[in-house]
């Protein structure tokens, strides 16, 4: 594979290279976002004590810093938070054995004919792969 597509937290990216590479740029980017995350916070509990604190006498908390401190509390709450595990029960059941059919199906992407004329009858359980002329 040359170009590797993620969907990760209702966002796409696109990793240019093979599967080492896709790796290796998600890593960068899950760090670069987790520092960015981390810096929120932080910046979020100091803004935090300030608005807590009571004004001095005779004065008011500046309103724009008050919506900017609403902002953060919006964008820090709204982060995703790293998940540790993640399980999914599912009782779905199926009428009948066939799960897809595909009658003399041609598939293509970016002008390339990838598969044509596929004809074949999924049944549960079953698994495909695709491989390319490298293997991969």
């Amino acid at each position: 594979a040359s170009e590797i597509v993620e969907l990760h937290a209702s966002a796409l990216y696109r990793h240019s290279g093979n599967y080492e590479d896709f790796l290796l740029s998600k890593q960068a980017r899950l760090e670069v976002e987790g520092q960015q995350a981390q810096a929120a916070r932080n910046k979020w509990r100091a803004e935090l004590n300030w608005v807590r604190r009571q004004p001095k006498a005779r004065s008011t908390k500046s309103k724009s810093r008050l919506e900017a401190f609403e902002q953060l509390d919006n964008r820090v709450k709204g982060a995703p938070q790293p998940v540790q595990s993640l399980a999914i029960d599912s009782e779905m059941r199926r009428l009948g054995s066939s799960v897809l059919t595909f009658e003399d199906a041609t598939i293509s992407a970016g002008g390339r004919t990838l598969v044509s004329h596929f004809s074949y009858d999924f049944s549960r359980g079953e698994r495909i792969g695709i491989c390319g002329p490298n293997g991969a």
